[in-house]
């Protein structure tokens, strides 16, 4: 235990001489003192008081130190989706808390979310393991954790691959669970399509079709629009173990929401025929847009983002040389910018109000044109950081997925400097360094009611992109994201009033929730009135009212049956109205893959230092944990408390004063 301040020692010594020359000067010129001892004993009663009492003006406090220890902790997670209804061990995890004394255990379960506790309700569709992996570092980052037992069959849907997790410093140590025979089935394992199409335009679907089992047996895939099949083919199966992809293409001839069923017929003793089929659903529009690329100078990232947004049909790119071009600009919906030197071209795009992506912002020769709204100036060369998204953004959401990509992707880089933004600006992302978060745009996103800006001030987006395909064998993620910037620079802002954010696609086991924004006629939020919605289905009329949340409106409408739902909303009392449709399905895509994934398991268990195990093996891994425990950790708690905080000590000081003055009182001084 000590005594600390957080002024030099010297104070000390200044409190010590005020002390003794208040206490001197008090008592030297004591006339009715006659003894030496009591003169004594009040100067020092006096000299301790004072010097005391000016001590705590520079705040001292005791620091004490203390040795504690903490076992290693062990988790416990059990797989609660459906896949493992049938393979339930949360009684023989349950009982693992006794059986591991030398270890705090804390149990979890996790689907496509996490819970705390172990539970025996399998309903859940999804399983999304680096989920698992986020909440564990996300709670348990003070904790030594020493290993983690994993209860799964390995079948994993959704969420990041966790393979090449460079968060998990622990032993992992899987329990597998399902059942890994093959039987008979055939399944559509994935569709991918465009979310919007253009009218009277033919678009791709890439159907995936897998088998097992079902060598010498044959399948017919089929497309169908209602009742009517608008596509077929018979597909052989050649082997045991069949993949196969097929392109097809269909021409949209409706305006609006879309549906088309894809389905493939029985095989021969196929038990599982829920994953036979497949829904999609997309807009079909009656615009595309035209996007210039200009670029003078060569980059990775020009390739990253045109191969990006070339995905969509309905974005039709041309690039050329900013010097070279001689087309109309007014052709263009959207510009993107890559290192451009001609100013002059730069300018007449401003002038006409074509909206703009700048890549490269802060080393765009361009960039003073801008300089009234986003400025910057060079400090340094250059350097690296991560990324961050801001915690202010609301533009459009950005997904997990984008943000576990981010998180595990090599820095980009820029040249260090300060950034002047102006308030209308909204950053998307920001830099974040080894050390800290550092308020310096990446992605800065401007709009103003005739055009929109994208500002871009870093570079090594491609490695992003090359890192999206290492991880989930796409660039999906990466695309999507890009996609999206794309899109928010091509839609000119929306003066409605009255805007409504919903997905067109829900499942039957998800909460159907719609949220409106209202604005007053001077374009500020305005939640002072009552909106009213009305939905349609099976043509029987369904009334409700948004619940107000914060400056916007919300409703959760829960749980819906199948089937497609049109819908009014209606600001009450006003002449303000939006409207619009979604779709709800009940495919469950645990059902994609019913034969569990043993390998996947044992790869996890091999990249993180542990050992596959089975459901009979448990109490091996329980003697081998115990066997191999780690040393407990230990650390010091320092703790500090003010000693003018301590009744005693304060205590002390007032029997000191009262003393002198009953001394003094006594000898009749006073």
């Amino acid at each position: 235990m000590s005594i600390a301040t957080d002024f030099p020692i010297i104070s000390i010594i200044i409190c010590l001489v005020i002390g003794f020359l208040y206490s001197f000067f008090l008592y030297k010129n004591e006339k009715y003192i006659r003894s030496k001892k009591l003169l004594s004993l009040l100067s020092v009663l006096r000299f301790i008081f004072i010097s005391f009492l000016f001590f705590l003006f520079f705040n001292p406090s005791f620091n004490s130190v203390q040795l504690k220890e903490e076992n290693p902790l062990v988790l416990i997670a059990h797989d609660a989706s459906k896949s493992v209804e049938n393979y339930n061990i949360v009684n023989e995890l349950s009982a693992l808390n006794e059986e591991l004394n030398d270890f705090d255990v804390k149990f979890l379960s996790f689907s496509n979310t996490v819970i705390d506790s172990l539970t025996n309700n399998f309903n859940n569709n999804k399983t999304d393991l680096s989920n698992l992996f986020k909440y564990i570092n996300e709670n348990f980052f003070d904790r030594k954790i020493s290993s983690l037992i994993l209860a799964s069959d390995g079948i994993i849907n959704s969420g990041m691959n966790p393979l090449y997790d460079k968060s998990i410093d622990y032993s992992i140590y899987p329990i597998a669970l399902g059942d890994t025979n093959f039987t008979k089935d055939v399944r559509i394992t994935n569709v991918k399509y465009n979310d919007i199409s253009f009218l009277h335009n033919t678009f791709p679907l890439e159907i995936s079709v897998k088998s097992n089992g079902c060598f010498g047996d044959q399948s017919e895939l089929s497309i169908w629009q209602k009742n009517k099949k608008i596509f077929s083919k018979i597909i052989l199966f050649d082997s045991n173990d069949f993949y196969i992809k097929e392109e097809v293409f269909i021409k949209s001839n409706k305006l609006g929401l879309n549906s088309y069923d894809v389905k493939l017929s029985k095989v021969k003793e196929e038990k599982n025929i829920s994953n036979n089929n497949s829904r999609i659903n997309f807009d079909v529009v009656e615009v595309s847009y035209k996007v210039l690329v200009l670029n003078d100078n060569s980059s990775p990232d020009i390739s990253a983002y045109t191969n990006s947004i070339k995905k969509n049909n309905y974005f039709s790119i041309d690039q050329s040389n900013s010097f070279d071009f001689k087309k109309k600009l007014s052709d263009y919906n959207l510009i993107v910018l890559f290192d451009v030197e001609n100013i002059d071209l730069v300018k007449k795009i401003k002038d006409k109000n074509i909206p703009m992506i700048i890549f490269n912002f802060y080393n765009n020769k361009v960039s003073s044109l801008f300089s009234n709204i986003l400025d910057f100036n060079k400090t340094s060369n250059y350097i690296y950081h991560n990324c961050l998204v801001s915690e202010n953004f609301n533009s459009f959401n950005i997904s997990d997925n984008f943000l576990t990509l981010i998180s595990s992707s090599p820095p980009l880089y820029s040249f260090a400097g300060n950034y002047t933004m102006n308030e209308s600006l909204q950053v998307l992302l920001k830099q974040k360094t080894l050390n800290s978060v550092q308020n310096k745009p990446v992605i800065v996103l401007n709009e103003t009611s005739d055009n929109r800006f994208i500002f871009i001030c870093s570079e090594g987006f491609w490695r992003w992109r090359m890192n999206d395909f290492k991880m989930n064998l796409s660039t999906d993620i990466f695309d999507n994201f890009f996609n999206k910037l794309t899109q928010y620079a091509l839609l000119q802002r929306d003066l409605d009033r009255l805007k409504v954010k919903y997905k067109k696609q829900f499942f039957t086991d998800e909460d159907v929730t719609l949220k409106a924004i209202l604005y007053d006629k001077v374009y500020q939020l305005d939640n002072s009135k009552k909106i009213k919605l009305n939905i349609t289905f099976n043509d029987e009329e369904f009334e409700y009212f948004f619940k107000k949340q914060d400056s916007s409106y919300i409703i959760n409408l829960g749980n819906l049956n199948k089937g497609i739902y049109t819908f009014n909303i209606e600001v009450v009392g006003h002449d303000i109205r939006k409207s619009g449709n979604f779709i709800i399905e009940s495919k469950n895509i645990e059902d994609l893959s019913l034969r569990a994934n043993h390998l996947f398991l044992k790869s996890l268990a091999n990249n993180f230092d542990g050992k596959l195990y089975y459901p009979h093996e448990i109490i091996n891994l329980v003697e081998y944990i115990n066997q191999n425990k780690q040393k407990s950790v230990y650390f010091y708690i320092e703790k500090q408390l003010g000693i003018i905080n301590i009744n005693w000590i304060l205590l002390i000081l007032l029997f000191v004063i009262f003393l002198e003055m009953f001394l003094r009182r006594f000898n009749g001084l006073i």
